[in-house]
């Protein structure tokens, strides 16, 4: 996950090319020094690398919870993250410091689906229609920037949704716009996004030039299924990159760039046909499938993870490990494997029992 990506969704998280601990602190890797902090959620710790390549706990997860999405602010000197509750479904946005100092805690008053730094600011989606939330006092504060539309507030609960930001930039969309918002709070749209659904799980390029969404019902010969857009920020042009057909509907569960700005993508295989609407039905474990982007369409690199993230010099940090899938998208899935993975093709694992990493700034 590169310096500048937030995780909606749809998604989110951390890595390091060093000694981990799983959450019973068991060592797990080999130390590297060149790799770059990183944080990682378990099923009862998130955890960050020391300068020693150790993982040290900065928060306990309680009981009952899951940390779904982590992000680093721009300067690398703190994290926030996205719990949710699973027996009742609420969600929670976390602040907290790599050095392990005081957390700070809200509850979302709607279901959140992504958090991330604007500025010095904690914000996530989640909020009334045409509002960002913003944290910092005792409750979160509905905050609607100039030129984001008001829309229509009873027609959806969380009608903004989060995408990805660089620390001074927030890129947030609705059902027919991508926004960028400046750090005076301005909002402009720098993308037609020509459909109805609205766009989730957001990455930008390293470089700033390039943003990646994932969207839905989009597919011609399978409306059940997702595409990843791929935005010319300057231009405002979207390149639809299409995903390899297949006969059931096919889901994308993270996009990233490498430090060239080419575009990576999670892909797994729903459980329904690509005629049907998405609906409940039995559900299946699917592995998730790594591809670059070619061009319009994606070309498979081989490996298998449902998230990753470039490191640079051939390395990638890869969240491995089974996903629970239905005909309407992923469901809650199991814990998996932190990888790290070199062009030599050696595979080392990090850490276990893992739901989410994110890369600190480099």
């Amino acid at each position: 996950m590169t310096r500048s990506r937030l995780l909606v969704g749809l998604t989110a998280l951390a890595l390091a090319t060093a000694a981990c601990q799983n959450s019973q602190g068991e060592p797990v890797g080999a130390p590297s020094p060149s790799a770059p902090d990183i944080a990682v959620a378990v099923t009862d710790a998130v955890l960050v690398r020391d300068s020693g390549g150790g993982f040290s706990t900065i928060a306990a997860v309680p009981a009952d919870w899951r940390v779904g999405s982590l992000v680093w602010s721009a300067d690398a000197t703190r994290l926030a993250w996205l719990a949710t509750q699973a027996s009742t479904g609420r969600t929670r946005v976390v602040e907290g410091s790599p050095d392990g100092g005081r957390t700070r805690q809200w509850d979302c008053p709607r279901p959140c689906g992504a958090v991330g730094f604007h500025g010095d600011d904690v914000v996530s989606d989640g909020g009334t229609a045409g509002t960002v939330l913003r944290y910092g006092s005792a409750a979160p504060l509905a905050v609607r920037p100039s030129g984001l539309p008001a829309g229509d507030v009873g027609a959806d609960p969380s009608p903004v949704t989060l995408l990805a930001g660089d620390g001074d930039a927030l890129y947030v969309a609705t059902a027919t716009t991508v926004y960028r918002i400046d750090a005076d709070g301005t909002a402009a749209g720098v993308h037609d996004t020509g459909t109805t659904a609205v766009p989730s799980d957001g990455a930008l390029s390293p470089d700033g030039t390039q943003l990646a969404y994932t969207v839905g019902g989009t597919v011609t010969d399978c409306p059940a299924g997702q595409t990843v857009i791929v935005v010319d920020l300057a231009s405002g042009q979207g390149t639809p990159v299409s995903l390899p057909s297949a006969a059931r509907p096919r889901f994308v569960t993270d996009v990233w760039f490498d430090d060239a700005g080419t575009a990576y993508a999670s892909i797994v295989d729903g459980t329904g046909p690509c005629t049907a609407a998405p609906a409940d039905g039995p559900t299946a474990t699917a592995a998730a499938q790594v591809y670059r982007r070619d061009g319009t369409s994606w070309t498979s690199t081989g490996a298998l993870a449902r998230r990753g993230a470039d490191l640079g010099g051939g390395r990638t940090v890869l969240l491995t490990g089974p996903l629970t899938v239905g005909p309407d998208g992923v469901h809650d899935s199991p814990p998996g494997e932190l990888t790290l993975a070199d062009s030599t093709g050696s595979d080392q694992v990090l850490s276990r029992d893992v739901t989410a990493f994110a890369v600190a700034p480099r």
